[in-house]
């Protein structure tokens, strides 16, 4: 039958939010997209150690893949297999209570990421100093979040074909530095000694913090690791620019889901053998590691 659904805009003549553009987001790229959309690398991690220790935040990470991350991606994946539109969740939303809950949850979206983006260009220019082994002015440190918004704002026009393409090529740049660090410093789990000499303690991994950090410290460690670990549901977006949706969705939610726990436990591990000084764990600590042990 070629009647169309009420989501896609068939007898209740509500707006069809297909389109007729040629899908261009294939696995990887959708991969990349996910990537980003929930993680985007250790940086931001930091936190915590600083707040929880290592132990927690490994239980942490692991326990809220399997109550939060794999549960979110299996729903994205039927949902939108089940809706192949750009629009994601609002569609999800209309389809099930109506146009104000769709559009309720269009404008709280928007806020929340409105909200979220903000973080990044701050991020980004913290690590940037932490590289530099420099503190950034004021008109450097707003020029730096300048250009950081203007590049991400530009490769956004410039269409979802590039920004898979360039997410790509971004995430291939943040996980071979990171993964070579990783795969160096845990030579010496069992030694002590890492291939580059770098001297390497595992019994921290079993390290908490003292009992007496208070909730304030916890609440803390709680909002970073939601944060770190939710959002599955944003790629859905994107769903009318994927290929085949019922096989690349499903197969890109399921291969992102392992990249990003992997790429938050088995780093930190590796950090935490390196540098045991919990309470310098902060935005940018990470590079001072290296730099420390390099």
């Amino acid at each position: 039958s070629n009647e169309k659904t009420p989501l896609m805009g068939g007898k209740d003549d509500k707006p069809s939010l297909s389109h007729s553009n040629q899908r261009t987001v294939g696995t990887m790229s959708l991969i990349a997209i996910m990537y980003f959309t929930v993680s985007g690398g250790i940086e931001g991690t930091e936190t915590m150690i600083q707040t929880g220790g290592p132990l927690p935040t490994f239980i942490g990470i692991l326990l809220m893949a399997i109550v939060l991350a794999v549960p979110t991606a299996m729903m994205t994946a039927e949902l939108s297999c089940a809706f192949p539109e750009n629009g994601g969740f609002v569609l999800w939303a209309r389809a099930a209570f109506g146009d104000a809950a769709a559009g309720m949850m269009g404008l709280l979206q928007f806020i929340l990421t409105a909200v979220d983006s903000a973080l990044y260009p701050g991020l980004f220019a913290a690590y940037l100093a932490q590289a530099l082994r420099t503190e950034l002015s004021y008109l450097t440190l707003w020029t730096v979040q300048g250009v950081f918004i203007a590049a991400v704002a530009g490769l956004n026009l410039a269409g979802v074909a590039n920004v898979g393409h360039g997410s790509l090529m971004m995430m291939m740049f943040l996980l071979l530095p990171s993964l070579l660090i990783t795969m160096a410093a845990l030579t010496g789990a069992f030694t002590g000694t890492g291939i580059t000499g770098w001297a390497f303690d595992a019994s921290r991994w079993g390290d908490s913090l003292p009992e007496e950090k208070g909730w304030k410290d916890w609440s803390k460690f709680i909002v970073v690791l939601m944060w770190n670990m939710g959002f599955w549901e944003r790629s859905s977006l994107i769903t009318g620019e994927v290929q085949q949706v019922s096989t690349v969705f499903p197969k890109a939610l399921g291969a992102t889901v392992c990249i990003v726990v992997a790429g938050y436990v088995l780093p930190l591990m590796a950090f935490v053998g390196l540098d045991g000084d919990y309470a310098a764990y902060d935005n940018g600590y990470f590079i001072e590691i290296v730099y420390r042990v390099a």
